[in-house]
């Protein structure tokens, strides 16, 4: 019997703090290296693109909302199996349920991160937050221009001094507001340049469309039926895919299939687990069926995915 180990789910509770790291409890993680000469020892060993592997536990789907600043310098993620390159002025937000396979930054690179809970993002905290809510179906990655970075980082640097405030009886209230503000002007911005509708034109099937692939994220190594996530929205199963279908072209059963897909490529590319561990993990009834499942969607056998993709 295979033990069934899918993509690690990390949650904020479970990242150790580094020297340079300020944390609210297990709801928020701040970390930069702006004061920092650099966070790689003397001796880092640097790929054919100059860069040095970040030490990540990876592949691992994030179970929080994260945020990269770069002030300076490159920073690669490769997220979902597809890279995102962040250079000078540039900002990334990474969504629940994303998975990272790695991380790769240029020598002397300087930046910001922000990693905290999705129960910051209420609805109910203004307009601001309801757009970058409203747009977690995809890594967001754009260029700020420089009077708007000099604009956020003060903002950053207000949030990381209220987070490292000891004895203060209203810290979460002050934290929430600071949030608030710097999560406006990125709401902002976002929309400037393209990478965000304005809330009031969001209708109800793509409020459903959007929860349906976070819930999709979730849970796709253990429910690949339509009926289960129908339920969840307490509506028949046919009913809920023609939904899906005219809000987003695709069938419902084929959003599905593809974060299944996902997950068993992001295993496999590891080239720590066998074919019979991934259906296992992704709970097929056996490796065979997995293999053809496998097949229909990417072309080619698992083991084959397997091989070349090490």
């Amino acid at each position: 019997m295979h033990k069934k180990t899918s993509v690690k789910q990390v949650s904020l509770g479970m990242i150790p703090l580094t020297g340079n790291a300020v944390a609210m409890g297990q709801d928020m993680i701040l970390s930069d290296n702006f004061q920092l000469d650099s966070i790689f020892p003397s001796d880092s060993i640097l790929d054919e693109d100059g860069m040095i592997e970040y030490p990540l536990p990876t592949p691992y789907k994030q179970m929080f909302i994260f945020t990269m600043v770069c002030t300076e310098g490159c920073i690669k993620f490769r997220i979902n199996l597809q890279d995102y390159i962040l250079h000078k002025n540039d900002i990334l937000i990474v969504f629940p349920g994303f998975i990272i396979d790695s991380a790769r930054v240029v020598p002397g690179t300087k930046a910001a991160a922000m990693s905290f809970n999705e129960s910051f993002l209420k609805d109910d905290n203004g307009p601001s937050l309801k757009v970058i809510r409203q747009n977690m179906l995809h890594p967001q990655l754009f260029s700020l221009k420089s009077h708007q970075m000099e604009m956020l980082i003060p903002m950053y640097k207000r949030l990381r001094g209220i987070c490292s405030c000891d004895g203060f009886d209203f810290k979460r209230d002050a934290i929430s507001g600071a949030l608030q503000l710097m999560s406006s002007g990125i709401a902002h911005w976002m929309i400037e340049n393209g990478k965000a509708e304005d809330p009031e034109s969001v209708n109800r099937g793509e409020h459903m469309f959007m929860s349906f692939l976070q819930d999709v994220q979730s849970n796709c190594a253990k429910e690949r039926k339509v009926s289960f996530y129908a339920r969840k929205f307490c509506i028949s199963p046919k009913y809920f895919a023609k939904l899906i279908y005219d809000t987003s072209g695709r069938h419902a059963g084929e959003w599905i299939r593809d974060y299944v897909i996902l997950e068993a490529k992001a295993m496999l590319r590891t080239g720590n687990y066998t074919v019979q561990q991934v259906s296992d993990a992704l709970n097929f009834p056996n490796s065979s069926f997995f293999g053809k499942y496998f097949k229909a969607a990417v072309g080619c056998s698992p083991r084959r995915y397997s091989i070349d993709n090490n």
